[in-house]
């Protein structure tokens, strides 16, 4: 009698660290992982631009946008825009990371009555952290180019 109660807390225990309870098939789980891993694919191509290619390309906005105040030209206002912007990158990918931080699958599995929650969920975050890839992308690609303008511009070179 001993060993069958204990064999039932174990199984017990095995069925509930599992976090399916059942609720979802083997399917909708493997489709889950694979939305969740093509989603964090997206994530891994974009993020080392964020550790990298960000922060370089402010710095030397900054520094080519602190040169420039006493002009009279529009760099200063078109640098300060392109940190924005590329700062603005940045907080995105640190918007969704927090994001997903708090809704691991496990927890998602837990919280979400229906597959169609979770991979909702999943679509959502994927489409947020594609629009910050385009917009880190698209902002570095604009700082660049505000950079190298004002190199090929400025005679102290």
């Amino acid at each position: 009698m001993q060993f069958r109660s204990l064999m039932l807390i174990f199984v017990s225990f095995a069925l509930f660290a599992c976090g399916n309870d059942g609720k979802f098939s083997e399917a909708e789980i493997e489709a889950q992982d694979t939305a969740w891993q093509t989603m964090f694919d997206a994530h891994d191509e974009v993020m080392p631009l964020t550790l990298r290619d960000i922060p370089d390309t402010v710095e030397e906005l900054e520094e080519l946008a602190a040169d420039a105040m006493v002009e009279a030209n529009d760099f200063h206002p078109r640098a300060q825009q392109a940190i924005a912007d590329l700062n603005a990158a940045e907080e995105g990918m640190q918007v969704w990371m927090k994001t997903i931080g708090e809704n691991q699958k496990k927890k998602l599995r837990e919280r979400m009555a229906t597959h169609e929650e979770i991979m909702a969920f999943i679509k959502a975050q994927t489409d947020f952290i594609n629009q910050v890839a385009e917009d880190t992308h698209s902002s570095i690609k604009a700082g660049e180019a505000l950079i190298a303008l004002r190199k090929g511009n400025d005679t102290n070179e």
